[in-house]
């Protein structure tokens, strides 16, 4: 019951609808963000270890993404 309710949850069929993108539109569009999150992981990696290069890239693109995925 509870893995139904989880599955629900996780499923919208109306998405592409409610976002206004084909499949093919979002699907590129997803696979754009999600290369760039996977690059600033990487960038918050080096900058862990050397806290005093990169110190603005990871807060600066996290705001750029913030304000792309408000729209």
């Amino acid at each position: 019951m509870t893995s139904n309710l989880l599955v629900n949850s996780m499923v919208n069929r109306t998405h592409l609808k409610e976002v206004n993108l084909t499949y093919v539109q979002h699907l590129v569009f997803s696979l754009r963000l999600g290369t760039h999150l996977l690059l600033l992981s990487a960038v918050c990696l080096i900058h862990a270890l050397l806290p005093f290069v990169m110190t603005k890239t990871v807060s600066k693109n996290i705001r750029e993404l913030d304000g792309v995925l408000s729209k």
